[in-house]
């Protein structure tokens, strides 16, 4: 009988150790394509309610991913298109609009500065010049690289399609598999999944508000300060909102440190200022706010959620960090419940109702 368990124990090592083993090696096999499988995985979460929609219409479920995935890329693919064509209009009028000798009287006014400053002057017209040069032929020394990364970007992209069309048409068994496994109680297991879509649907939708919240903010900035083009300026506020932290920045303020080399050293600073007080930082105040509501989570925990996550995973991890620490609450709660459960059934024993009422006391039938 010692035999026969020492055996099943040593099978069950071998067996948790095979199992370790392979989810290590699969961890290597996809981590280089943790990025776009993430991201497909994420989208088809949170575009599923439309894709049901569409299956009502449409029975052949490969045609209904097809439809689904196709709508995403007009949704997501379209706008940005539009967006940097325009972008790259407006650069351009920005470009030709700018004075000429802007650079030679920018470099005068900087070395101006350093020099009652005490520090070291340098002449910074020849070191722009000098840096143009330098990145030119940086660029063409690496074009070799370059194209190797355009190759890159278009695999990431094929396989994210890829992950979005087949997790849209297999999700329902993909999900009862997950629901299979799960060693936890049909319950906890249950909501734990429902919280993990809620935290998805959460955060994207959040992130579409604090887009279109810095956009409008930006937008209206940049119409009272009289700037030039404010609604463009403003959807492109808007989109690079999905960028946490620098996203808006990278807006105001090359514009605003151009307008202050530029004889508009008021209207620049103060361009800056409230780029920094309203447009960045209300990404801070509202994206938590909103993401807490909808994961009854506090707003110090989705905080930082949202910036650890962005550290570990890059971008992707605005929406996988707040996911991860809702499931762990979750799991913690479940796992409370658990035990105020077993303890409930515990005191409800008969046993244990003698014991409370005290000595003396007989049981009748």
């Amino acid at each position: 009988m010692a035999a026969q368990t020492n055996t099943l124990n040593f099978r069950n090592v071998t067996w948790w150790a095979v199992i370790v083993a392979a989810l290590v090696l699969l961890y290597q096999v996809i981590s280089p394509y943790f990025q776009p499988l993430g991201w497909g995985m994420i989208l088809a979460i949170f575009f599923y309610p439309v894709h049901s929609r569409l299956r009502q219409w449409i029975s052949n479920r490969n045609v209904a991913a097809l439809c689904t995935v196709l709508l995403v890329l007009v949704t997501l693919i379209g706008p940005m298109v539009w967006l940097s064509i325009t972008l790259v209009k407006e650069v351009n009028n920005a470009v030709q609009g700018i004075p000429e000798g802007f650079v030679q009287t920018a470099a005068q006014r900087v070395e101006q500065v350093t020099a009652d400053l005490g520090v070291p002057v340098v002449n910074v017209e020849e070191e722009v010049k000098d840096r143009i040069r330098d990145g030119a032929a940086f660029l063409a020394s690496k074009a070799t690289n370059i194209m190797s990364v355009v190759i890159h970007s278009f695999l990431h992209l094929l396989i994210f399609l890829l992950a979005l069309y087949y997790l849209l048409r297999d999700g329902p068994r993909i999900l009862q598999v997950i629901k299979d496994v799960a060693p936890v109680g049909e319950e906890t297991r249950d909501r734990m999944l429902g919280q993990a879509a809620d935290m998805i649907q959460a955060t994207i939708l959040s992130s579409v508000v604090v887009s279109v919240a810095q956009g409008l903010i930006g937008g209206l900035t940049f119409w009272i300060l009289g700037l030039p083009s404010p609604l463009i300026w403003g959807l492109v506020i808007g989109v690079l909102a999905f960028l946490p932290v620098i996203g808006p920045s990278l807006v105001w303020a090359p514009m605003g440190t151009y307008m202050i080399f530029n004889g508009e050293p008021g209207r620049g600073l103060l361009l800056i200022v409230l780029g920094f007080v309203l447009i960045s930082s209300s990404d801070k105040v509202l994206r938590p706010m909103l993401i807490a509501g909808r994961a009854r989570l506090n707003e110090l925990l989705v905080l930082v959620s949202l910036l650890g996550g962005l550290e570990a995973f890059g971008f992707i991890g605005i929406i996988v960090g707040p996911v991860i620490v809702a499931t762990c609450v979750g799991m913690l709660k479940g796992y409370r419940e658990a035990l105020v459960d077993e303890q409930d059934t515990v005191a409800a024993l008969p046993i244990n109702a003698l014991m409370r009422s005290g000595p003396g006391t007989t049981i009748t039938s």
